[in-house]
């Protein structure tokens, strides 16, 4: 096969790919775009996992997401949000974040997910969380002092401002950057999520490096 041949095969291949590509994943379907940019906390592309304990869909979303975390770019930041929707949802959020302050997170979060939604333990007051954890071989006095803390409070405050502002009505959901939303039911599966979460992180990560040209352009100009 000749070079031209080559390159006019490839000139009508790939941009069919791209539309197949493009095609796949649209907005108002699959995920949807904020009319505008909602602030982010990190330099990074920032992805935002809102979840409950007490949510089935939430429990066989997890390994899913946990794979995909492991796998994604050093370039992408992601952190889980707990919902805040009752109380026990504010005692389990308080746990979450009491468990990222000790040190024990995988433990805790793992244990306050089976005990929810496989064992179906009332874990609704603070007794019975005391009681899971003190089976996870942590001190419940400290655990709990932890979850009575300020730094754990102003980040249980956080979850419920983020949420608001990101208008979350049902969970998992995920959100890419302050830009878009999707979630299980709009992907369809959980295995269609991680790749729709794939495809906006790669939009953002192509806006971005779209920016980075012109302000190096801009700036190449400026000093001529």
């Amino acid at each position: 096969m000749t070079r031209f041949a080559l390159i006019l095969i490839l000139s009508v291949v790939l941009p069919f790919a791209a539309c197949a590509e493009e095609s796949r994943f649209q907005e108002g379907k699959q995920y949807v775009r904020f009319a505008q940019a909602l602030p982010v906390t990190s330099s990074k592309i920032e992805v935002l996992e809102f979840f409950s304990y007490g949510c089935p869909h939430c429990y066989s979303f997890e390994p899913y997401f946990k794979k995909w975390v492991e796998k994604v770019s050093a370039n992408v930041e992601v952190k889980q949000i707990p919902s805040v929707m009752s109380r026990s949802g504010l005692m389990l959020a308080q746990a979450f974040y009491a468990a990222q302050e000790l040190g024990v997170f995988e433990r805790v979060h793992a244990a306050l997910f089976k005990a929810v939604q496989v064992e179906r333990r009332p874990l609704n007051t603070e007794e019975n969380l005391m009681v899971l954890i003190k089976e996870l071989g942590i001190d419940e006095k400290e655990f709990l002092t932890a979850m009575k803390s300020f730094q754990v409070d102003t980040n249980v405050r956080y979850a419920m401002q983020i949420i608001r502002k990101y208008r979350v009505t049902g969970v998992p959901a995920v959100a890419v950057n302050g830009r878009y939303l999707t979630g299980g039911g709009m992907a369809g599966t959980f295995a269609e999520l991680t790749d729709v979460l794939d495809y906006l992180v790669a939009q953002e990560m192509a806006a971005g490096e779209t920016k980075n040209t012109v302000s190096a352009k801009n700036k190449a100009a400026s000093i001529n």
